[in-house]
């Protein structure tokens, strides 16, 4: 009974916890992009990735006690 390849449910529900996963990671990964994912949230765009460059108004910098 314990087969080597996955259940085609138990790939579905890893594919589902994967996909919450980085979707939380998406949103809430860093309090500064996510003020700027806000548009592409409402508008479903993608928002910035952590390479790309922050816009200078979300830079860390101009946040008190940074």
């Amino acid at each position: 009974m314990s087969s080597a390849k996955p259940s085609a449910h138990h790939r579905q529900f890893a594919l589902l916890v994967l996909l919450l996963l980085s979707a939380l990671d998406y949103v809430y990964w860093d309090a500064e992009v996510k003020i700027a994912s806000l548009p592409e949230l409402v508008f479903f765009v993608p928002a910035p990735s952590r390479g790309d460059a922050v816009p200078p108004a979300y830079q860390p910098s101009y946040l008190p006690g940074r």
